[in-house]
């Protein structure tokens, strides 16, 4: 359970995000770019550091078409719920359409723009998933879900001893 102070701590939060969406757009834009920059950075980091622990022998096994399926439509919903990035994007398009007299060149570099975002953060995140799965066995995973313990604190777990890591779920969170 949840203290008055956490639940204190977590309105008073809400309520100056509030106030800077109201009085201060501009520079909760920014702070959200950095801290989505810095998101991107971590994830990259732990992803790459992931790579020595990964277990490359789960490619040695060739999966039924069925199960196949089954995991992909699995790996959809993850997709989906991680593009929490999207509001930030609309954000932008629309705090950069007020700025300037957007054109038809300006709107095609606009487009642009978001299509390589979208496309360069979801390559950031496959690569973040991948790398996770490849270096936690998957029981470690089972063992985490049936204790509602996301991914970064399961890593963080896994590799406590390794110094980087320990603790990193409860930064990124």
């Amino acid at each position: 359970r949840k203290s008055a102070i956490e639940i204190s701590i977590s309105y008073i939060i809400l309520i100056i995000l509030f106030g800077m969406i109201k009085y201060c757009r501009a520079i909760l834009l920014k702070i959200m770019s950095a801290l989505s920059m810095l998101l991107i950075i971590l994830l990259f980091g732990i992803s790459v550091y992931l790579i020595p622990h990964w277990n490359l022998d789960l490619f040695l096994v060739i999966p039924k078409v069925s199960d196949i399926i089954i995991h992909i439509l699995l790996i959809i919903p993850l997709l989906v719920m991680s593009f929490v990035f999207f509001p930030a994007m609309s954000a932008m398009v629309i705090a950069y359409r007020r700025s300037y007299d957007v054109d038809q060149t300006s709107e095609k570099r606009l487009k642009r723009i978001v299509f390589h975002s979208t496309w360069l953060l979801l390559v950031f995140v496959l690569f973040f998933v991948f790398s996770c799965v490849l270096s936690v066995p998957q029981e470690a995973f089972q063992a985490a879900l049936k204790q509602n313990i996301n991914c970064l604190t399961l890593i963080s777990m896994k590799f406590n001893e390794a110094g980087p890591l320990a603790g990193i779920g409860t930064l990124i969170g």
